[in-house]
């Protein structure tokens, strides 16, 4: 039987829980080979390990997604096997704070994990998907890019750009 996604390399950002861990177990049923990237290396560890026991293809990458030697080694395991020919940067980290409570370095947290990953992974995974003749990217955002919440300023911030 010929699934959507036989053939293609899939890396997936944000694995070890919640969407992102839904999202390559999706992925994984359609016939992906799913590169599993978390800055929660056992959490992804698990996804990919489900994965593996449903019959599906996985590997886990330990990444924290703001840093771009990690992001850089993630793709690397997509290239050794064949891909990356789609990726979905899905990780994400919430602060609860107003902006004047907000520590720089929490600021500086949430915009490395939840915008400048998305750039970080993009630049990555486009020279090599301009090698395999294309590819997709797909980038997750919350609605709170849309409406600013009081006590998450930082967070609509990097949701908004």
């Amino acid at each position: 039987m010929a699934y959507r996604m036989d053939g293609h390399v899939s890396v997936v950002t944000g694995t070890a829980t919640g969407i992102g861990r839904t999202i390559a177990l999706r992925l994984a049923t359609e016939g992906a080979h799913v590169v599993c990237g978390d800055v929660d290396g056992a959490g992804a560890e698990r996804t990919a390990a489900e994965i593996v026991a449903a019959g599906g293809a996985a590997e886990a990458v330990r990444c924290d997604v703001s840093n771009a030697d990690d992001v850089e080694s993630m793709m690397l395991v997509a290239e050794q096997l064949g891909g990356p020919t789609s990726i979905v940067s899905n990780a994400a980290v919430q602060y609860e704070e107003t902006i004047e409570d907000t520590p720089p370095d929490e600021w500086d947290r949430v915009l490395g994990v939840n915008l400048r990953s998305v750039y970080l992974c993009a630049r990555a995974a486009i020279p090599r998907m301009r090698r395999l003749g294309g590819g997709s990217i797909v980038n997750m955002a919350s609605v709170n890019g849309f409406w600013v919440e009081p006590a998450l300023g930082a967070y609509c911030a990097a949701n908004s750009a």
